[in-house]
């Protein structure tokens, strides 16, 4: 998959990382698991841009003209769909990114095209997981569902884990202004002829409660793209871990999504690194890409993971092992990896335990 990037300093990091420690669990297992191909992710999207346009099809469920949630946040289950998880859509810093992406393989292109409001990125697709959350909850349940959604802003900030503060709903106008504003574009056979077709993460978004000044959004009706509506009602969605929303950076957020796709709830995945972060979409030079990567490692912030950088073996691989130990050694044994995942994991206790006696000496300096 190749990646055209403009208007970046060269070698610049995405953006400065600082991650939170938290404690260890502890677990064991390997193995070699051969990456997903891109091909069926890009011909779903292109089958629903070349539906655009077109007579709407029979997604099954009974649709209506607007949906609203009624489900409390506390009890919500927290869904993603599977295509935005695999491509590296959503840009991962929140300084204003102007940058027009190309991702091919196989013939195959999607390019994404930001608005003079920047691109969307990883945090405004919140507001997404949010909808498609609701909506499978509902869909599960046989209720009728809409692509147009409304979003009671002070239930989203709570269910997110945002702050409620006054400018929280001013950042939800932002952000539907660039999820409108961000246009995917992939190169779509029909018949012998090729041609392009685009769409945009949402369709349109409509404010009807504003805050006192009106410069904010209490309450926000948004429609989105069929395809996304599509990927909710055929299940073409994975659950979550609701602690996702408390991940501060962008490039933990997204290693997560990949985690979730990829390793999923077998024991463990690897990844070479350099198509690592191709996928997680970042423009730093490897060795400041590799170096974020290790201190989320040593941090050990992801849900349901525990991430070691293994590079012992050449390329430098980048594991995942399941948090689950039950699940990670059955694994381990089913392909004769023990010995592997046991090196994996003393390794990850190793750049733990390095990483809290440098914590603890650096609160001792400033004490």
């Amino acid at each position: 998959m190749a990646t055209k990037r403009t208007k970046k300093g060269k070698g610049e990091p995405d953006e400065a990382i600082e991650v939170v420690p938290r404690s260890a669990g502890a677990v064991s297992s390997e193995g070699v698991t051969v990456l997903e191909e891109d091909q069926e992710l890009i011909d779903l999207m292109q089958a629903a841009a070349a539906d655009d346009g077109e007579e709407d099809l029979d997604v099954g469920p009974e649709q209506q003209e607007l949906f609203i949630p009624s489900t409390p946040p506390t009890d919500l289950n927290v869904k993603d769909d599977v295509r935005t998880m695999e491509f590296p859509i959503f840009t991962l810093s929140k300084r204003k990114d102007l940058r027009i992406r190309e991702y091919s393989r196989g013939g195959r292109t999607v390019k994404v095209f930001p608005s003079v409001a920047g691109a969307a990125n990883i945090f405004d697709k919140d507001i997404l997981i949010w909808i498609m959350s609701h909506l499978a909850q509902a869909n599960g349940q046989g209720k009728p569902t809409s692509r147009r959604v409304r979003v009671e802003s002070h239930a989203f900030l709570k269910g997110t884990k945002r702050s409620t503060g006054g400018a929280a709903y001013q950042r939800i106008i932002d952000t539907c202004r660039r999820l409108k504003g961000t246009v995917l574009e992939t190169n779509v056979k029909v018949t012998e002829q090729e041609s392009t077709a685009g769409f945009s993460l949402i369709e349109d978004y409509r404010v009807t409660r504003s805050t006192k000044k009106g410069d904010g959004a209490l309450e926000v009706e948004v429609t989105i793209s069929e395809w996304m509506y599509r990927a909710v009602i055929d299940y073409d969605i994975l659950t979550m871990d609701p602690k996702y929303f408390q991940l501060s950076q962008g490039i933990e957020r997204r290693v997560y999504e990949l985690a979730r796709k990829h390793c999923g709830d077998q024991g463990y995945f690897k990844i070479a690194i350099d198509q690592f972060r191709e996928k997680c979409g970042s423009s730093q030079q490897m060795k400041f890409f590799s170096n974020d990567l290790r201190k989320i490692a040593r941090a050990d912030t992801i849900p349901g993971y525990r991430m070691v950088i293994d590079d012992q073996e050449k390329p430098t691989n980048v594991v995942f092992l399941n948090r689950d130990n039950q699940v990670l050694l059955a694994f381990a044994k089913n392909r004769g990896q023990i010995q592997w995942v046991t090196r994996m994991l003393e390794k990850h206790g190793a750049e733990k335990k390095k990483a809290t006696r440098k914590a603890a000496e650096s609160s001792g300096k400033q004490a």
